[in-house]
């Protein structure tokens, strides 16, 4: 049965043994970080996730593309400048992953495309309502004075005016009564509209 001294001799030789390999660990660390950041450099001193300047971000870290808990190696084509904050933030998710968050508001932009597409679509189909509104007026005024026509400015301004209180029925029918009772075709324009003026105030 060994003695004491003996056995602490052995705990000793152990010490020792372990203290060897945790210091060339280290240096196999340091050296393969030395590498790393010497490549990195030599690709651009910017962070590779978020393309920041370096000098704004107190340094950087090497990280794994695909982690070391799925099979990433310590190969520089799988690794990637980043700063502090994201290295712990994103973890073991692998970049070629979209976290959650970025596709639930890729979802919600693609909804709200959704929505910005079918409201352009129905404000194309109310301007088509409206020229065509605009154009059976214009047929009335005409069939009074053929060969004449409303200009683009009153049809633009004025009757789209109009079609925001009256419904178009009416409107045509006060364009009939103008042009009836108005021979003058400019006058009967500003009879016209003296008619759809009092209809929309309530007179």
């Amino acid at each position: 049965m060994a003695d004491l001294g003996t056995l602490v001799a052995y705990l000793r030789a152990d010490m020792r043994d372990l203290q060897t390999k945790l210091i060339k660990a280290t240096k196999n660390i340091r050296t393969f970080s030395m590498k790393v950041g010497v490549q990195l450099r030599g690709v651009s001193t910017a962070f590779g996730i978020l393309g920041r300047a370096a000098s704004r971000l107190g340094g950087l870290e090497c990280d794994h593309i695909t982690p070391k808990s799925a099979g990433g190696k310590d190969e520089i084509n799988n690794l990637i400048t980043a700063c502090f904050d994201c290295n712990r933030g994103k973890s073991n998710i692998s970049l070629d992953k979209a976290p959650q968050s970025l596709v639930d508001n890729l979802q919600v932009l693609k909804e709200k495309e959704e929505q910005l597409a079918e409201y352009q679509k129905l404000i194309r189909k109310i301007e088509r309502r409206i020229q065509k509104d605009i154009e059976e007026i214009n047929e009335v005024y005409s069939s009074y004075f053929p060969k004449h026509e409303l200009s683009d400015k009153f049809k633009n301004a004025s009757l789209k005016r109009f079609l925001k209180f009256l419904p178009v029925s009416e409107i045509k029918d006060a364009m009939s009564r103008a042009c009836s009772i108005v021979p003058d075709r400019n006058d009967s324009i500003r009879y016209f509209c003296g008619i759809c003026w009092r209809q929309i105030k309530g007179d």
